[in-house]
């Protein structure tokens, strides 16, 4: 995981591929979250998430846990791992990591690709008063956003648009920053859609974000065959010199390049760490809960 800048000619953060290995934190975190129903343990994990109520009148309806699609029970698991209104690790920690919401103020427009449930856009827009623009290519998690950002009152300032990624509809010249967090990796065309946001930031203006990158010398090891086996829909992901000359070739200049594979790990660790008060205080419904947990931990 690396997290890269680049300006207009920008900043950036991209991620590694290189897929962890067994090791001790993640065979403890399946561990316990084998044992967590079982558990009588008193008082709670400093981290634990309250399931949401309207969560656990939802859950329970003998839906299986899935990762083809964005179900109305996988949202909600993804963010009692993630946060609210988000779907990777990190939270607002890692969104503020990326984008420094302190950088920014009201005069800036700033343009999010692959916004999820437009958590970051709405954090960014709620810190900094920034009109945040997301754009999502999941019809699923597209609307969901915008029911997200409309509940928040934040419809104008931070709306969540569904839009296939390397095809988006922005007036060119009218952003200061752009921002993803691991969307570009799924970007088959990724030339053409770097030229378009190149095109779309103001004169000096950046683009920060987050990627899997490859970071070996064998593309085609066994590790990223069974990577892409087990992703639910195709992924283009390139190494990290490929991708600067990319940006490169479309008029960007890397200022900044860092590898937070670590941190990313770590993020995903802790996140499932962190449910096993949850799932007690979900009752009768931490069954179900469980089984989407375990079929997110395999997909992580």
């Amino acid at each position: 995981m690396v997290r890269l800048m680049a300006e207009s000619r920008l900043d950036k953060a991209v991620a590694d591929d290189d897929p962890a290995p067994a090791g001790r934190a993640e065979r403890s975190w399946r561990g316990r979250l084998a044992g967590w129903l079982q558990d009588d343990r008193k008082g709670g994990h400093p981290g634990a998430r309250a399931v949401p109520k309207q969560s656990s009148q939802k859950a329970g309806s003998g839906e299986r846990p899935t990762i083809e699609c964005w179900s109305e029970t996988r949202i909600e698991v993804a963010q009692l791992l993630f946060g609210t209104g988000m779907i990777t690790p990190g939270g607002a920690a890692a969104v503020r990591a990326l984008v420094d919401p302190a950088g920014l103020d009201p005069n800036l427009s700033v343009i999010e690709i692959g916004a999820g449930l437009g958590g970051l856009a709405r954090l960014v827009a709620a810190e900094s008063g920034a009109r945040v623009v997301a754009f999502e290519e999941d019809i699923d998690l597209a609307e969901a956003g915008m029911r997200m950002s409309m509940a928040a009152g934040m419809k104008r300032r931070a709306p969540v648009e569904r839009s296939v990624l390397d095809d988006i509809d922005v007036k060119p010249g009218s952003a200061d920053l752009v921002v993803a967090k691991e969307a570009f990796f799924a970007v088959r065309h990724k030339v053409r859609l770097f030229r378009k946001l190149a095109k779309v930031l103001k004169p000096g203006g950046r683009l920060t974000f987050t990627d899997y990158l490859f970071s070996g010398a064998d593309p085609y090891s066994p590790e990223i065959a069974v990577w892409y086996a087990h992703e639910p829909k195709p992924v283009y992901p390139v190494g990290a010199r490929q991708l600067e000359e990319q940006l490169e070739k479309v008029g960007f200049d890397i200022r900044e390049s860092v590898d937070v594979t670590g941190e990313f790990r770590a993020g995903i660790v802790q996140a499932f760490a962190n449910v096993a008060d949850s799932l007690k205080a979900a009752g009768e419904q931490a069954r179900t809960y469980s089984e989407w947990l375990i079929s997110e931990g395999d997909f992580w």
